[in-house]
């Protein structure tokens, strides 16, 4: 998922929709990541998505060796119908030469997946159920992305002591972006979701 004009560069661009935010008539969710040597400067005005600019953020450089950095931008296009897309070509000016990224497809969905919920019910009228997943492919090698959710289905009074959420701080990811947290109902429970999107650095 990357492509360049100058081979003596250690450049590489991969661009991609978010699928987990890629819903019907909402604006969809980018990312492209660029891997590049430290004092090689990424032009953030340079950014084109096929021939048209396109405007990003810069979210974060998390350096990977000695040499290289990898700088993480977000971001937006219009929402669109259910179906199937192509998403062009991303490219940008790294150290003064265009690269750009493979075009991608993906995927837009009528709503979010519901996951099946399983709580056990007893005499008392408090629950708490917790279940963790990662959303992505497995094995996950360097370079892909996945996210990593934790969901707390309660109902009645339900008090928080203390809290380890481990799975969202993994080894061997880099982080993209701040943690996520929504809140909604589903099937007469409470709904507290924690997510992290990451991008795998060690396989």
């Amino acid at each position: 998922m990357h492509g360049a004009n100058n081979p003596d560069q250690d450049v590489s661009i991969s661009a991609v929709i978010d699928p987990y935010k890629a819903f019907e008539k909402h604006p969809l969710q980018g990312t492209i990541t660029i891997t590049h040597e430290a004092d090689v400067p990424v032009d953030a005005a340079s950014f084109r998505l096929g021939d048209k600019p396109l405007e990003v953020e810069h979210v974060k450089d998390v350096r990977i060796s000695s040499k290289l950095i990898i700088s993480i931008y977000n971001f937006q296009l219009p929402g669109q119908p259910k179906g199937v897309y192509t998403l062009p070509r991303i490219s940008a000016k790294i150290g003064g030469e265009s690269y750009y990224s493979l075009a991608t497809s993906y995927e837009v969905t009528g709503a979010a997946a519901t996951p099946n919920v399983n709580v056990s019910t007893g005499a008392s009228d408090a629950v708490l159920t917790l279940r963790a997943s990662v959303d992505g492919p497995l094995p996950l090698y360097p370079g892909q992305r996945a996210r990593l959710v934790y969901r707390f289905y309660f109902k009645g009074d339900v008090e928080l002591t203390s809290e380890s959420l481990p799975l969202l701080d993994p080894k061997g990811f880099v982080r993209i972006g701040e943690k996520q947290i929504t809140e909604f109902q589903q099937g007469g429970f409470n709904v507290q979701e924690i997510a992290q999107d990451v991008q795998t650095v060690e396989p």
